[in-house]
């Protein structure tokens, strides 16, 4: 049995999303690689679903996760809007929180909020409906209630300290990701097989307008 020094508790409810995206991806690796630092135990929380979706491949390997009684909107609403429920009493006691996409959840224990980035500010129109609604509330939840704030990049941090941000609340750390490298053979199979040229272009995202992929097609 090891030793631990540090509970951290993590919502994970992202990775029920029909597409977990890039947070999804960082979200997970760093999970990985808190899951080997010594003395430290993660606690994952996410909202109801039906036994038989309770294990997407998102968690495989990162422990079993712990369902609050209420579907995801649900949730996410109440963290937002009442600050409750508070996330111990599926948990037990926390040293920490971290709000690996943004999403605070309720909790006695500091919160660290990791922003990936403010478009939906900058860029509104580009949002569904719900996110127009949804993510600028979430950003005034992350600058009211988060003790210290991760950003990806030092544009990120900046664009948070343009948005009322406090800087010393702010530490940039890059995403958590796992390299993938292929030899020429590889590239030259996959190209074959794809009939593609010798040269081109590879977009590997959501369709989406927040993505603004007319000005990729454009350059």
């Amino acid at each position: 049995n090891r030793t631990v020094i540090v509970r951290v508790g993590v919502p994970v409810e992202q990775f029920w999303h029909r597409i977990p995206g890039g947070t999804g991806r960082a979200t997970r690796e760093t999970l990985r690689a808190l899951g080997a630092e010594a003395g430290v135990e993660t606690r994952l929380v996410a909202a109801w679903h039906r036994p038989s979706r309770r294990h997407p491949a998102a968690v495989s390997g990162l422990g079993r996760p712990l369902f609050v009684p209420l579907p995801r909107p649900a949730l996410y609403e109440a963290w937002l809007r009442l600050d409750r429920p508070r996330i111990e009493r599926w948990t037990g006691p926390l040293d920490v929180v971290w709000a690996g996409a943004m999403v605070m959840a309720s909790s006695r224990a500091p919160v660290v909020a990791t922003v990936h980035d403010l478009g939906f500010l900058d860029n509104p129109e580009r949002n569904s409906r719900r996110g127009r609604s949804f993510f600028p509330r979430a950003w005034a939840t992350v600058q009211e209630r988060a003790t210290l704030v991760v950003c990806p990049s030092a544009a990120v941090a900046a664009e948070c300290g343009r948005y009322g941000l406090e800087p010393e609340r702010i530490r940039v750390v890059p995403w958590g990701v796992a390299p993938a490298t292929a030899d020429r053979a590889a590239e030259d199979r996959v190209r074959l097989a794809r009939n593609l040229p010798e040269r081109f272009a590879l977009w590997v995202g959501t369709l989406e307008p927040r993505k603004n992929l007319p000005v990729l097609v454009e350059a």
